[in-house]
């Protein structure tokens, strides 16, 4: 079975945000850009050109739901998108909240560039979690 499907239907990823129409959003334990998340689909597809249309676009209904609950929750300076799949081999899009002040170059990606990951306390983690639903 895939690690992620695993993680998700064993709630082993305490930091779920919210089941989705097709995916699952998760925070990244990773903080330094306050807010990133995961959208993780909820079947082992490794590339999107697998997905139907109707799925595409529930996918990228997704996506844009949680990223438009980032924004009102943390009003970063600029979004992020990275939809991946090569290294845990399933569909992921990441949202990533920048800043101008958050010390990375704005026009690199941040895969690109070394920064320490940010890791916090769980009731922090929860307190994020929570502000990124109450604007789902």
């Amino acid at each position: 079975m895939c690690l992620w499907i695993e993680k998700v239907e064993n709630e082993e990823e305490p930091l779920l945000v919210s089941p989705l129409q097709v995916s699952t959003a998760i925070l990244s334990r990773d903080q330094f850009f306050l807010g990133y998340t995961l959208i993780i689909y909820n079947e082992h597809i490794t590339d999107l050109d697998q997905l139907s249309e109707e799925k595409r676009i529930k996918y990228s209904g997704d996506m844009m739901r949680v990223a438009k609950a980032i924004d009102k929750a943390f009003a970063p300076d600029k979004m992020s998108y990275e939809l991946l799949g090569e290294k845990e081999s399933h569909l992921q899009w990441h949202i990533i909240p920048r800043r101008e002040n958050d010390s990375l170059e704005m026009d690199k990606p941040i895969w690109e560039q070394d920064h320490q990951p940010k890791r916090l306390p769980e009731k922090e983690y929860q307190r994020i979690i929570r502000k990124i639903k109450t604007n789902l």
